[in-house]
C-alpha cells in the first residue's frame, strides 16, 4: 500500500472590498478602512453619502416647489411716467380687444381686463367711465375728452393663453400693456406711459387656474406704483 499524503488548504478568506461601488473618500484611513474595522466603516460611509445626496434632493424638489406654486411677473416700461397721476380724478377706461390664442377667441376677456383695471382704480381716482364698447384709441382719446375726464388707460391683451396646470403643468399665461394718457395736456404730450404686464400662473396647482385669476395682482400692482 502506498503512502498517503495529506494536503491542507488554508482555511482563511480574503474578501476585498468593493471599492468601485461609490466612491470613496482618501481619507478612508480615519474610518479605520484597511483594519479589521473596515467593514463598519464602509458602512458609515456609504450611509454618510447616501444621506448628503438625500438632503440635497430634498432641497431641490422644496425649492420647485416654491418656484411652481407661485405666479411669475414682469413688467416692461415702453415709455415711463415721471410723475405720479393725481388722486380724486375723473379716468375713463376703454375696452380691449378679445385676447386669442391659436385659433381660440377668449370672448369678453376684453370686458374683464377693464372690469379687474376698474376695481382697482376706485379707491384712487373720484369717478370712472367705462367705454361702451371696443374703440380705437384715436376714438378713446375724443370720447374721453368728451365725458370730461382727466386720465385715458388703454389697455390692450397682448397674450391670452389658457391652461389646464393641474393636469398638464404648464401654466396659464397672460401679456397686457396700458397706455396712460393726460387729457389736460396737447395731444402730442399726452401720452404719460406705456407699460406691459407680463404674468405665468402656477405650474404646480390642484386647479386649474384661470387667466383673469392673473389679473387683481397684476393690476394691484401697476396702479400702486402709478398714484
Amino acid at each position: 500500500m502506498g503512502e498517503i499524503k495529506k494536503y491542507f488548504f488554508p482555511t482563511e478568506t480574503h474578501t476585498a472590498p468593493l471599492t468601485n461601488a461609490l466612491p470613496i473618500s482618501h481619507d478612508l484611513a480615519g474610518y479605520g478602512y484597511g483594519n479589521d474595522r473596515s467593514v463598519h466603516a464602509l458602512n458609515v460611509y456609504y450611509m454618510r453619502y447616501i444621506m448628503k445626496k438625500l438632503f440635497i434632493l430634498i432641497l431641490t424638489m422644496i425649492s420647485l416647489t416654491f418656484i411652481g406654486c407661485s405666479n411669475k411677473y414682469k413688467t416692461t416700461d415702453n415709455l415711463q411716467m415721471l410723475t405720479k397721476l393725481e388722486r380724486s380724478k375723473i379716468v375713463y377706461i376703454s375696452i380691449s380687444k378679445d385676447g386669442v390664442y391659436g385659433s381660440e377667441i377668449y370672448r369678453d376677456s376684453g370686458k374683464k381686463v377693464t372690469n379687474a383695471l376698474q376695481t382697482v382704480l376706485t379707491s384712487n381716482v373720484s369717478s370712472i367711465i367705462v367705454a361702451a364698447k371696443v374703440e380705437s384709441q384715436k376714438e378713446a382719446l375724443q370720447n374721453a375728452k368728451t365725458s370730461g375726464a382727466r386720465y385715458l388707460f388703454y389697455p390692450a391683451i397682448i397674450h391670452w393663453e389658457q391652461r389646464r396646470a393641474a393636469w398638464s403643468g404648464i401654466p396659464s399665461r397672460l401679456g397686457i400693456s396700458i397706455t396712460v394718457f393726460d387729457l389736460a395736456k396737447e395731444d402730442e404730450d399726452s401720452m404719460l406711459m406705456q407699460k406691459q404686464l407680463d404674468v405665468r400662473g402656477k405650474i404646480f396647482t390642484f386647479k386649474s387656474q384661470y387667466v383673469e385669476e392673473l389679473l387683481p395682482p397684476t393690476l394691484q400692482q401697476f396702479v400702486s406704483d402709478i398714484f
